[in-house]
């Protein structure tokens, strides 16, 4: 079985790149590793447009193209979505994935041996939930998605 990093980033688009850039340093340091970034595949709703959709399948089909050891598992997703805007929205859409999450871990650890967890920092689920029922201790971290301008503000 292959060894494999989870990344498990928020909707947005600049989670997802913060994601994948991540995973291609891991690579960089680690080649022998697979790493699998879990998608999740909202309905699509006004607030969630196609436009959006298609963007983000077509960086996903560059990085697959690109860079083979990493690959992208999509989690179907159901949740009758109120109108919210669209950031509320992804918090919504993660809080309520939890058990779709760990359905998607549980297949990926039949099919490799799970190394770590990298969660977004925005994802609201439980991580002692997700990996509750795989058969190792899969170590979970979490990962600050944000642009360097939020880092460098003072605290007061």
């Amino acid at each position: 079985m292959k060894d494999t990093i989870v990344l498990y980033p928020n909707l947005g688009r600049g989670h997802l790149v913060s994601m994948v850039e991540l995973g291609k340093l891991i690579l960089t340091q680690y080649p022998s590793l697979s790493i699998t970034i879990l998608i999740l595949t909202p309905p699509i709703t006004p607030s969630t447009t196609t436009i959006a959709c298609d963007s983000n399948a077509r960086y996903i089909t560059t990085v697959t193209a690109t860079t083979p050891a990493i690959t992208f598992h999509h989690v179907p997703f159901n949740f009758n979505t109120p109108s919210l805007p669209l950031h509320i929205l992804s918090l919504e859409f993660t809080r309520h994935s939890t058990q779709n999450i760990t359905v998607a871990l549980q297949t990926l650890a039949k099919a490799s041996n799970l190394k770590a967890l990298v969660m977004d920092f925005m994802n609201f689920n439980d991580p002692k939930a997700l990996t509750k029922n795989l058969n190792n201790n899969v170590p979970i971290y979490f990962y600050y998605t944000s642009c360097a301008s939020t880092l460098s503000t003072p605290s007061l």
